[in-house]
């Protein structure tokens, strides 16, 4: 296989790439599968520093009980960190895109730590800033923690716009709008 940069461009037996490439390295693959990088659509990474705190429980008594909590007493250090733990694992496992889904905390401080981490360990991909907004009635019936929502609906669009603008359409991680509560009151319960 050669590969130019960081994308494959040509296979065949050794001797047709040698005649029709100029090698810089070559690397001996052989007994070895060579495969394409992995995306992870759906990560949160800045959960990895709670990975197996809590475990047991159904989702929403977890979320509850655990997580929220767990979330709104994060700041900007411990989310960046959590984030580069989870980016080295994901390498480390063939992972070389992740869409990190991040709400705590989601000021653009920190969302922009988060981008820069998974940026540091060579992944590509975005962090789906999550926007809350407005607190509804569905949040309030499901008992969602009133700190979640830091932001009204047009502060989290403008801070969105903020961090997407800021990390560039060049970028190899991208900061992406993640409505997180988009229920209303007109909404099923099963939403």
């Amino acid at each position: 296989m050669a590969v130019d940069g960081h994308r494959p461009v040509d296979v065949g037996p050794t001797t047709d790439l040698v005649a029709r490439w100029r090698l810089r390295r070559t690397v001996d693959c052989r007994g070895s599968a060579v495969l394409p990088g992995f995306t992870d659509a759906h990560t949160h990474l800045f959960q990895s520093l709670a990975r197996g705190i809590g475990d047991g429980p159904a989702i929403g008594r977890w979320l509850n009980e655990f997580m929220w909590p767990y979330a709104i007493h994060l700041d900007s250090e411990d989310a960046r960190i959590a984030a580069r733990l989870g980016a080295v694992e994901a390498a480390r496992a063939g992972i070389t895109t992740v869409v990190d889904h991040h709400y705590a905390p989601s000021d653009p401080e920190t969302v922009l730590a988060v981008a820069d981490a998974i940026d540091e360990i060579g992944l590509r991909g975005a962090v789906a800033r999550g926007m809350l907004g407005d607190r509804t009635a569905v949040a309030e019936a499901r008992g969602l923690p009133t700190a979640l929502y830091r932001y009204s609906t047009d502060q989290e669009l403008e801070l969105t716009r903020q961090c997407m603008a800021a990390r560039g359409a060049a970028s190899m991680v991208r900061v992406w709008p993640a409505p997180a509560a988009s229920c209303s009151a007109r909404c099923r319960p099963s939403c």
